[in-house]
């Protein structure tokens, strides 16, 4: 009986829960659609045209890619890993024959061959295994999942499209880059005479890329790329919560309490590079889960990937890292051998991004700081009003909804792996201590960096809770 109660508590909590979401949802956004609808006459002459083909472009290669690893990657995987494949193609076309067309045009080659193979193999082969089918959702708290999810992503894309970029970082720093690779000619160091010039390319390229495609140059549904890495980003975790937990409902709402959160659609729309460092991470996730679980080695080369492609979105990527290698270096598991792959692919990949911004254009990055007695002193005065304003905006439901004290009870629950919390938590207290030695006025810079900051680390966080409570309820019920 105390089973059937619990179980009931808890389907009335997540209805609740779905039902706030919808609510907070429509009228955060009510006012940001009716604005987007009122000047849609001014995308009149836009075309979805280079989102269209520059997504068909990296699907093929997304094919390729999977074909390559012997479908021992997930789609959003393979998606990911062609952003970063093909940013590095991009960057050295541009720096040796100062215009990036000639990648472009060997892009769509290779995405040629992609395609025929993934036709081959769909039409032509005889598939002797087939992927066991996933068991469906039950319910229909289920579809409300699946119906929220799509409300969410939509909501982000017609906010995306419809107007042009309104974040000021989108406008004034990724949209110039990604406009430089599309039209300019010229050396490639003309993309660091922008605000902030060490910001890494990868998100820009996959823009310049989607502009060229229109004919040139296009911001309107080029912004759309943004809502394409959120659904890869949720589509990763649940896939990576369903192969953990065993549980296709359990990844259902991993990804719904995701998108469910009014920030990140929100942000999803801004044009920035948040999206693609969220998908980067959740990748990164997933091949460390991925590791621990069978330990095949090549899982350990693919998070080196992954973590040298957030480090070609967001400087935070060196953060994440970071971290994540110390998770291949001090784990018990052929540790050493793990690490040295782990290290290698993303040292392959990152250091000639590294010797170019660092050493040939000598360009520091935002996360360096200067560190003396005085300097220390000054960041310990800044601990107590920068938690302040962080607890105020973390209390703010019309940018977390619930979710966020769902989270913090979660972290609090007992954990199966509790040191896996070090690898989100971590990048948190990583960016607080950044944000404390930041010469920027304390309040503004919490104000202007934290609900980006705090959104990158949940689909991390969300996949670890849910995955534990999902064991955590397997084991009371086997001891029941």
């Amino acid at each position: 009986m105390p089973i059937i109660q619990g179980k009931t508590v808890f389907r009335l909590a997540l209805a609740l829960w779905l039902v706030v979401t919808f609510v907070v949802l429509a009228s955060m956004y009510q006012q940001h659609l009716i604005k987007s609808i009122d000047r849609i006459h001014t995308a009149e002459s836009a075309s979805p045209k280079g989102l269209l083909l520059s997504f068909t472009v990296l699907l093929g290669w997304a094919a390729l890619l999977r074909k390559i690893w012997r479908g021992h990657i997930t789609w959003p995987e393979s998606l990911a890993l062609a952003c970063l494949f093909f940013t590095l193609l991009v960057l050295p076309s541009r720096l040796f024959f100062l215009s990036a067309e000639p990648a472009f045009g060997g892009a769509i080659i290779l995405a040629l061959v992609g395609w025929a193979m993934l036709i081959a193999n769909t039409f032509l082969q005889h598939i002797q295994e087939k992927e066991a089918a996933a068991p469906p959702a039950e319910g229909v708290l289920a579809l409300l999942l699946i119906a929220l999810i799509a409300t969410a992503l939509l909501l982000s894309f017609l906010m995306a499209v419809l107007v042009v970029p309104d974040d000021w970082d989108a406008w004034v720093i990724w949209e110039g880059k990604a406009k430089m690779l599309a039209l300019g000619q010229g050396p490639l160091e003309d993309v660091t005479r922008f605000g902030h010039a060490e910001y890494p390319l990868l998100w820009p390229t996959i823009w310049a890329f989607s502009g060229w495609f229109s004919g040139g140059w296009e911001e309107y549904w080029s912004k759309g790329w943004g809502t394409l890495f959120l659904l890869l980003c949720v589509w990763e975790m649940l896939l990576v919560v369903r192969k953990e937990s065993g549980s296709h409902s359990a990844g259902l709402l991993a990804a719904a309490l995701f998108v469910s959160i009014p920030n990140v659609p929100l942000i999803t729309s801004w044009a920035s590079a948040e999206a693609p460092l969220w998908l980067m991470m959740t990748c990164g996730l997933a091949c460390l889960l991925r590791w621990r679980s069978e330990g095949k080695g090549k899982d350990a080369v693919l998070a080196g990937l992954f973590a040298a492609a957030a480090a070609y979105t967001k400087n935070e990527g060196l953060l994440f890292a970071l971290l994540l290698g110390l998770f291949f270096l001090l784990s018990i598991r052929h540790q050493y051998k793990a690490f040295f792959l782990y290290l290698f692919a993303f040292t392959l990949c990152s250091l000639p991004w590294f010797w170019y911004l660092r050493l040939h254009l000598d360009l520091g990055t935002t996360f360096a700081f200067h560190l003396d007695i005085n300097k220390l002193a000054w960041a310990i005065e800044r601990i107590i009003p920068a938690t302040t304003a962080i607890c105020a905006m973390w209390l703010d439901l019309r940018q977390w909804n619930i979710v966020g004290l769902l989270v913090l009870l979660a972290v609090f629950m007992p954990q199966v792996h509790r040191y896996l919390l070090l690898l989100p938590l971590g990048l948190l207290l990583g960016y607080f201590v950044i944000i404390l030695f930041n010469s920027n006025e304390i309040n503004w810079q919490i104000g202007t960096a934290w609900n980006r900051l705090t959104v990158q680390i949940l689909p991390l966080l969300l996949i670890l809770l849910v995955i534990n409570c999902k064991t955590i309820a397997a084991q009371n019920r086997l001891q029941g």
